[in-house]
């Protein structure tokens, strides 16, 4: 699933092995990586802004249990965000995060799809628990 800029890519946890056959990802948590390339963030300083915002959105809004990969698809118009790490930018990021974290990802879980790589049971795979409401609506505006 995508949103204009961000994609989110994953996988259940247990659904996949190592060279050895061992899981590739212990625990019970969601896994959370983010690739935020040079090609569509020129400067580090909005690379690392950008990671910092899906990390932040993580955080409000949980993900189910997995790996996942929160990927950038797509530069930010320089036009309209000229300085290279700017509140506008963070906020937009943000809002896109939450669009595709808090709501995309929950539509897509409710409509009975589940996360690949999930157990099948009798054929049927086991379907993830959608995310957690977030823990404050309005607590990624004050973060940097």
């Amino acid at each position: 699933m995508h949103t204009a800029h961000f994609a989110l890519h994953g996988i259940a946890p247990g659904g996949s092995t190592g060279a050895r056959g061992r899981p590739l990802f212990v625990g019970a948590g969601p896994w959370l990586g983010a690739v935020v390339p040079k090609r569509w963030a020129r400067r580090a300083v909005t690379r690392n802004t950008l990671k910092r915002q899906i990390a932040a959105a993580a955080i409000d809004w949980p993900l189910p249990p997995g790996a996942w990969v929160v990927r950038l698809r797509r530069a930010f118009a320089p036009s309209d965000y000229p300085s290279a790490t700017s509140t506008a930018l963070r906020r937009a990021a943000r809002a896109e995060l939450r669009e595709l974290l808090a709501v995309r990802l929950s539509q897509w879980l409710a409509s009975g799809r589940t996360v690949p790589g999930a157990p099948r049971v009798g054929g049927a795979a086991v379907s993830a628990a959608a995310p957690a409401a977030p823990v404050s609506p309005t607590a990624g505006e004050t973060r940097t």
